[in-house]
């Protein structure tokens, strides 16, 4: 079966090339009956084809969509920990028994108000100072003078 104009044989080597980063045993793990140098150079022909190179390039591209955060995944997981909707595991010996426990708790309030501030990066009408004291900039509307 011919896809992207590569047989199945050229997509099961690039398959596994990326899985491996070995050209030559993906190419015998391909199916392909040559052994030793000539496997080696039939692997580096098959990966100079630009057809395995486009098909390589969209093996990774799939992969870099489900890998990578996107900004609302960001956001919505920022969202989660400054409301403290999020648990981290804990682990610490208990006082009476001296065994170590595991307990799962809610964020501390210095790390909700760290994701509560990288939240506000992602808003320019609000600024934080030096100090850490929020100022809120109203965009057209003007003080009365005195």
């Amino acid at each position: 079966m011919i896809i992207l104009g590569l047989r199945q044989q050229h997509k099961n080597f690039a398959q596994r090339y990326r899985e491996t980063g070995n050209a030559t045993q993906s190419y015998i793990d391909a199916g392909y009956k040559a052994r030793g140098h000539s496997a080696e150079s039939a692997a580096q022909r098959l990966l100079s084809n630009v057809e395995v190179q486009k098909y390589l390039q969209t093996l990774n591209n799939k992969s870099e969509k489900k890998s990578i955060a996107t900004a609302d995944e960001i956001m919505d997981y920022l969202s989660s920990v400054m409301r403290g909707e999020t648990t981290e595991t804990v682990v610490m010996m208990a006082q009476k028994t001296g065994r170590v426990v595991s307990i799962d708790k809610t964020p501390d309030e210095s790390t909700r108000i760290r994701a509560a501030t990288e939240l506000l990066k992602r808003y320019p009408s609000v600024v934080t100072d030096s100090d850490n004291t929020v100022r809120i900039i109203f965009d057209g509307i003007k003080e009365s003078g005195d």
